[in-house]
Formats: C-alpha cells, sequence, structure tokens
C-alpha cells in the first residue's frame, strides 16, 4: 500500500465513522451509543485450543439496559464484570460502566477480512444477549471496504450435530460511499435501521417478566462465565477494584 492509497483509506474510515455517529447517535431522536475501537470480550468456546480474551471493533453502536435493572443488578452482583460485553481498563483495573446491548458492530477493512472480524463480535454479542437472559434475536453490522458499505446480519443457527451456532450472512445491501446518492440512501437506511432496532428491544422488555429475569440473569452470572478472561493480558479481573457507577446520567436506560 503506497502513501496515497493510506490516505485515501484513512479518509474512508472518518467518512463511514460520522455516518455511523450521525445516524446511531447525534440526529435526533436518534437512541443509541457510538463509540470506536473498542475492545469486544470475547465468549468461551471450548472447540478451540487457543481461547482469544478480546478483539478490537472499529465502531459499535450499543443500547442502554433498562435503568430499573442495570441498577438492581450492578448492586447485587459482586462479579458484574461478567455481564458486560466491554473490556475496558482504568489504571489496570475493570470499569463498572452501565450494562448495554451491542446492536449494531463495524469493521473496516486494515489488512484484514472484514466478515471474519465481523462473525467474531457478531458471536459475542449473541452469547452477551444470551447471558442476560434476552430473546434471540439478530444483530446487525456492516463491512467498510474501499468505499463499500456492506449491511450483514447474524443470528442462531441449528448445526448439523443440532447444537447451535451462529450463522453470519450478508443482507445483500451494499453502498458505494464514495457516490453522494448511495451515501445519502446509506444514511437514511442507517437511521431507519436504528429506530426499528430500538424499538424492538423496546418491545422486547416491555414482554419480560423483570424479576425472572434477574434471577435467570444472577443464575447465568453465578454459573456460566459466558467471556474468557485475561488474568495476564492488558486487563486486570480483580473483583476487589470493580467500583459501581451511581450517577444519573451515566445509568441510562429505558423507563
Amino acid at each position: 500500500m503506497n502513501e496515497s492509497d493510506g490516505e485515501n483509506e484513512v479518509s474512508q474510515r472518518k467518512g463511514a465513522d460520522s455516518l455511523i455517529q450521525l445516524a446511531f447517535q447525534m440526529r435526533s431522536g436518534a437512541k443509541h451509543k457510538v463509540s470506536f475501537e473498542v475492545d469486544v470480550a470475547m465468549p468461551v468456546n471450548p472447540e478451540m485450543r487457543i481461547q482469544v480474551p478480546y478483539a478490537s471493533a472499529d465502531a459499535v453502536a450499543t443500547l442502554p439496559f433498562p435503568r430499573d435493572l442495570n441498577q438492581k443488578l450492578v448492586n447485587d452482583l459482586r462479579e458484574h464484570f461478567r455481564l458486560h460485553w466491554s473490556v475496558i481498563a482504568n489504571n489496570g483495573s475493570y470499569v463498572n460502566l452501565p450494562i448495554s446491548i451491542l446492536s449494531f458492530l463495524v469493521e473496516e477493512k486494515r489488512f484484514k477480512a472484514p466478515p471474519n472480524q465481523l462473525a467474531m463480535y457478531f458471536t459475542a454479542a449473541l452469547y452477551h444477549r444470551r447471558a442476560l437472559g434476552l430473546p434471540d434475536i439478530p444483530v446487525f453490522g456492516a463491512s467498510v471496504d474501499g468505499g463499500v458499505f456492506e449491511l450483514f446480519i447474524s443470528g442462531w443457527d441449528k448445526g448439523v450435530n443440532g447444537t447451535d451456532i451462529v450463522k453470519t450472512r450478508t443482507s445483500g445491501y451494499t453502498w458505494n460511499l464514495e457516490d453522494p446518492p448511495q451515501l445519502v440512501q446509506c444514511f437514511f437506511f442507517l437511521c431507519r435501521l436504528s429506530d426499528h432496532i430500538h424499538d424492538e428491544m423496546q418491545s422486547m422488555f416491555a414482554g419480560l417478566d423483570k424479576h425472572k429475569l434477574i434471577r435467570t440473569i444472577k443464575e447465568e452470572a453465578k454459573n456460566n462465565a459466558w467471556r474468557i478472561l485475561d488474568p495476564k493480558g492488558k486487563y486486570d479481573e480483580s473483583e476487589d477494584e470493580i467500583s459501581a457507577s451511581s450517577s444519573d446520567d451515566e445509568s441510562g436506560g429505558y423507563k
């Protein structure tokens, strides 16, 4: 890759980042929070000889867990870091963020195959939702490669032996972000998708028995560590250093 190609790729990534942030977070009525360059905790996979504790996603859009559930779980569970998809450190210890749900994930080309990376993020998102006792609903994401924005969708399926597997497929929607009309089309599509995901989540929580959900989550946190720990990596899992956040601005959530 020459210098000109590198500059063009950086420009394309910035454009894609701005598009995602505007559609999911910055526009009027948007409900998501968008974060860039974040480490997503990977689920335990007994079939893999080497366990990878986390993978770095270029961009993620998240929705907050309902406020009352979030505060109840944070206050009651000592190992509540297990309920988070995020791997974040502050001075070597976990920072307790409000529980949120991965709803849209993005991988931008950087000498790797975006769909393969997306499959890792999708798997983490789907396992995380099960750890929270939530129904199995699809996760959306996109790859950005050479200015082409391609939408993917992922969900649970049955494998050959009947076990649950994660299946990722392309949606058939692609846009060339270097073409102004397609850029506009992509933006409005993402706005609609953002609203659809939010509305689907709200409907899902409205139909759940919250007391049963809390019991399920507590048992999951105690009995099944869905995420891989990283005892000697860049993050420290010391439970004694986990602190709860009580700020109303940070607790977020559906009311």
